[in-house]
């Protein structure tokens, strides 16, 4: 655990993680590193309130369920801005167990073998402005209290006018997986 840290200006290669925070290490700056050729570039398990800036992360060897920027184990309120994603084995941005609402700004994704984004297990509330994404993908699912997989079928009406540089629309889920929007 670490907390009110500044970790800036590192190079991490070739490592299982380029930067992990674990078990509440919250509020904390990430800023301006580089995480090349690891299986997972920045991951956040059990860690809030964290502003990540400028950080850029390529070559991501995660093939499994698992992505460049990793939030799980109720990662909440983190801030990211600015910054490149780029070439993952894997997925890009990958949210499990209640990752809510961490913020995505001025973000460029690139070249993933999988999704640029991938949301599970009730990651909510995650906003994404000014984002650019390669691929264009993001995938989400649920595991429902069965233990069987819902896959959403999502069906969005029109873009509102843009306010404020944002611009919202209202999508429901064909198949009710439970996924709250």
């Amino acid at each position: 655990t670490i907390q009110n840290n500044l970790v800036n200006n590192n190079y991490g290669s070739s490592n299982g993680y380029g930067i992990y925070l674990q078990s509440t290490s919250n509020n904390n700056q990430i800023i301006n590193n580089t995480a090349n050729s690891n299986e997972y570039g920045i991951y956040l398990s059990g860690s809030s309130n964290n502003n990540l800036t400028n950080n850029n992360i390529w070559n991501c060897t995660t093939t499994g369920a698992g992505g460049c920027l990793r939030f799980t184990a109720t990662s909440q309120n983190n801030i990211i801005t600015g910054g490149l994603i780029n070439l993952s084995s894997g997925n890009l941005i990958y949210f499990n167990s209640n990752a809510n609402n961490n913020i995505f700004q001025d973000l460029s994704l690139f070249g993933a073998a999988k999704n640029d984004t991938f949301l599970t297990a009730n990651s909510i509330n995650n906003t994404f402005i000014n984002v650019s994404y390669n691929n264009s993908a993001v995938k989400e699912f649920t595991i429902n209290q069965t233990g069987t997989t819902c896959t959403p079928l999502w069906s969005c009406g029109s873009w509102s006018s843009c306010t404020n540089n944002q611009q919202t629309r209202t999508c429901t889920d064909s198949n009710s997986c439970g996924i709250t929007t």
